[in-house]
């Protein structure tokens, strides 16, 4: 069975969908192990979510959920085993100790959803975050927060991204330029702000009408221009280039594009 729920106390025990039929439940702990009674959620003897090793972790009505409107938050090591909810308007760098450090050793978990709009880059000291150096959890609102959980193998943090979903980092316009553009180069890349883009962001741009009679668009065999997108930090980028023999002047043409993540 993937989930296994149990009358507690007055709560749920409830098995991560990692539980699987073959695995090995230990013996439930005695009532005063237990850190709460109204929410229990764990596998019990793994280190997957809210468990280490046979310890049960609970969240509570009263005391696991808090949120910072705070700048840079630090997240600390009361945050653990809650859901931490962070809410500013602008652009926010929320800081995590290096995993396996006290409070945050191999197992530790909790839960962090962005309600804010403004974008919150979880980034921990030394330790990689979901393998890179930091993670931008998306703007979210606290009717539809974006939310990642974050867990310690004592040496760095695993992401699970379930609850994160595809959300929209920034959107609008890039006119292409109308200069020449000789036989086998590329014109001066267009660069368009677009707050909370990164690098490691895919551009997703279309025309926003037929460029099929425009000039240097039309399909000619002998080739018509190309239009390569990318990303730098904040901004999106386009470079018009010529793969054809000869010089050529394009038409105007904008593009529409957006960045989800």
């Amino acid at each position: 069975m993937n989930r296994l729920i149990l009358a507690l106390f007055g709560g749920l025990f409830l098995c991560s969908p990692a539980f699987a039929a073959d695995s090995t439940v230990s013996s439930m702990p005695a009532a005063s192990t237990l850190d709460g009674t109204e929410l229990i959620y764990c596998v019990q003897g793994g280190t997957d979510r809210k468990c280490t090793g046979n310890q049960v972790k609970t969240l509570s009505s009263t005391s696991a959920f808090t949120t910072q409107t705070g700048a840079n938050y630090p997240i600390v090591a009361t945050d653990v085993f809650t859901v931490l909810y962070l809410n500013n308007a602008s652009n926010q760098v929320p800081t995590i100790p290096q995993a396996g450090t006290t409070g945050f050793e191999t197992g530790k978990y909790l839960e962090v959803c962005n309600i804010g709009a403004g974008t919150q880059t979880i980034t921990p000291a030394t330790s990689t975050i979901g393998g890179a150096a930091n993670y931008a959890l998306p703007a979210g609102s606290a009717a539809s927060p974006k939310c990642i959980g974050v867990n310690s193998d004592g040496t760095n943090y695993k992401l699970d991204l379930t609850g994160v979903g595809a959300a929209l980092v920034a959107s609008g316009t890039a006119a292409m330029g109308t200069s020449a553009i000789s036989s086998a180069t590329c014109a001066t890349a267009v660069t368009v702000a677009a707050t909370g883009v990164a690098t490691t962001d895919v551009i997703t741009a279309s025309f926003n009408g037929d460029p099929t009679a425009v000039t240097g668009y039309v399909p000619l065999t002998t080739g018509m221009l190309a239009i390569i997108p990318y990303p730098t930090a904040n901004n999106v980028n386009f470079k018009v280039c010529n793969n054809t023999a000869g010089s050529i002047t394009p038409g105007a043409i904008t593009l529409n594009w957006r960045v989800v993540r």
